[in-house]
Parts: C-alpha cells; sequence; structure tokens
C-alpha cells in the first residue's frame, strides 16, 4: 500500500513478484486496488488487475473511488472487472456529483436505465441527452431530490430537455433553483421557459440579479419585464452601470423608486467614466434631490467635456 501510495511501480511488480496478497487491505481498509483509483495511479491499477486484483471487494469501491475523484483512464479499466451498479450506481453518483462530466458519460453508457432510473434521468438532463431522457422519463419521478433533473437540464442550457421535465418537476423548489441557474448560466432559452412556472423573486439572490452579475444580458433582458421588486431593480441597475450597459441604464431608470438618487448615479457613471449613462441619466434627477457639483467636479478633474 505504501508503494501504491507513492507511486512506485518497481516495489509494486517487486512485491507482487515475491508473493504479496493483491487483495489485502492497509490500515486505512482499502486494497492497494482501490488505492491506486484513488490516486489515479492508473498504470499501477492495469499491474494490479493483471497480478489478480478483484475489482469487485468492497462493493465495487475501487470504480466508486476512481469515478469520485474523475479519474477516468481509471474508470475504463475497472469497467469491465467491476459491479457498475453497486450501492445502487454510487459511482455513477459520485461522478456526477463532483461534475466529472467525462467520467458520468462513461458510467452512463453502462448503466442499466432500468436499475436507478432517477439518476439516469439526471445525467440525461444534465448532458442534453434527449433521447435517454424520453426512455428514462415514463419510469422516472422528476421531483426526486428537489427536482434535480430539471436544474441539471436547466443549468447546462438544454431546452429539450427542460420543456420535456418541465410539467412533471417540481419548479419552484429550492426557490425556483432551475429558473436561477438558467439565469446565472446566460440560458435565455431555458429562462423563458421556466418563467411562467418559477417564482422570478425567490431568494436574496433572484435570477435577474445572478443573470446581471454575471454580464449575462440577453437572460436580464427576458427576466426584467417580469421584476418588479425595488430592490431587485436597484441592483441590475447598479451593475448595469458598473458595466457601462447604457441601454440597459436607461432601461431600468424609469421603473426604479421615487426615493432613488440619480445625482448621486450620474456621479457614479463620471468616475466609471461611462459618460453616456452620465448624460443619459440627467434627466432622471430630481429637483430636490442632491446637486450635481461632485459629478462636476469629476468632470473636469477626468477631462470629460461632454
Amino acid at each position: 500500500h505504501t508503494a501504491v501510495t507513492n507511486d512506485n511501480a518497481t516495489v509494486v511488480r517487486a512485491l507482487i513478484a515475491g508473493g504479496a496478497n493483491v487483495n489485502g487491505v492497509g490500515v486505512t481498509g482499502a486494497t492497494a486496488l482501490a488505492k491506486a483509483a484513488e490516486l489515479g495511479h492508473s498504470h499501477l491499477v492495469e499491474e494490479l488487475l493483471a497480478a489478480g486484483a478483484d475489482a469487485r471487494l468492497h462493493d465495487s469501491s475501487a470504480l466508486r473511488l476512481a469515478a469520485a475523484h474523475g479519474h477516468t483512464q481509471c474508470v475504463s479499466l475497472l469497467i469491465p472487472v467491476s459491479d457498475v451498479h453497486a450501492q445502487q450506481d454510487h459511482a455513477l453518483w459520485l461522478a456526477v456529483q463532483n461534475k466529472h462530466d467525462d467520467t458520468a458519460r462513461m458510467l452512463m453508457c453502462v448503466s442499466d436505465p432500468t436499475l436507478n432510473e432517477c439518476l439516469v434521468l439526471q445525467c440525461a438532463a444534465r448532458f442534453g441527452n434527449k433521447d435517454l431522457l424520453d426512455r428514462v422519463l415514463p419510469i422516472s419521478d422528476a421531483r426526486v431530490n428537489e427536482s434535480a433533473a430539471l436544474v441539471a437540464a436547466a443549468e447546462g442550457g438544454h431546452t429539450e430537455c427542460v420543456a420535456a421535465l418541465i410539467p412533471v418537476s417540481d419548479v419552484k423548489a429550492q426557490d425556483s433553483k432551475a429558473l436561477r441557474m438558467a439565469a446565472r448560466n446566460g440560458r435565455a432559452d431555458c429562462v423563458r421557459l421556466l418563467i411562467p412556472h418559477s417564482d422570478v423573486h425567490a431568494c436574496d439572490w433572484a435570477a435577474v440579479v445572478m443573470a446581471a452579475q454575471n454580464r449575462c444580458w440577453g437572460a436580464v433582458d427576458v427576466l426584467l419585464p417580469h421584476c418588479h421588486k425595488p430592490e431587485r431593480l436597484c441592483e441590475v441597475f447598479n451593475t448595469a452601470l458598473h458595466h457601462g450597459r447604457v441601454n440597459l441604464v436607461t432601461r431600468v431608470a424609469p421603473l426604479l423608486p421615487p426615493s432613488f438618487d440619480f445625482s448621486f448615479a450620474v456621479s457614479e457613471a463620471v468616475f466609471a467614466g461611462h459618460t453616456d449613462i452620465a448624460l443619459a441619466l440627467l434627466p432622471f434627477v430630481a429637483s430636490d434631490q442632491h446637486d450635481l457639483s461632485g459629478a462636476l467636479c469629476m468632470s473636469a478633474e477626468f477631462g470629460h467635456t461632454e
């Protein structure tokens, strides 16, 4: 086990030749094969398998450890000699949870959809495999794990999968997480599909705010007509101003509450060098708000003659 941990192939071969028990467990209870798989030492996995190491020991722990760490080459070596469905497809679940997409795809290809249909459904949604999703959906519960399949499809921007999952999912689960993930990743088409079934203001990090923070302006455009909370609109306005999005700033400005300090926003725009935004906001400055002396001083200091 020490030789495997240290990736010392020479010592491993010598110990095997000397009759060492390749299926013996170390102080942690793991076999040498499991340790090699966990560390991604694919050449040692190959050596140990050739020497008779049993990949099915401890519910195919070697495969599960390789999958959990995304060691695709080790997984490919272990799949033919392991029980890929051990512990309810735990290897596939670990790969999906840890976002090792290549490993998950490899395991999904050898999984039986009828044995763990909900997990396979989530994988099909995550990778946009509509054909597989259509096969698994009739025998699955799409609401499992708080509609994780819908969230995965929305996050990846797989509109066909999202459309198929909406009628059978809890779209508002986890504060409308599917909508928020689609907005965060700029999946405007998925956002458009999800809006009628979601709470657009759910969670402190509302979908429109997440889209703006990630500069997903297409998603912001789709969400904005459905956003009516002043605090959300203010956050979108400030983010758009910071990034110099004059069209979005002027679109949001009329929606802001009367108490909003446009004179300060003008000063912020001047300071950031967005003179087009500063000029566009001047008509919104109310007579009873603070004067524009600060903005004027900054304009002079930075040479913004406009």
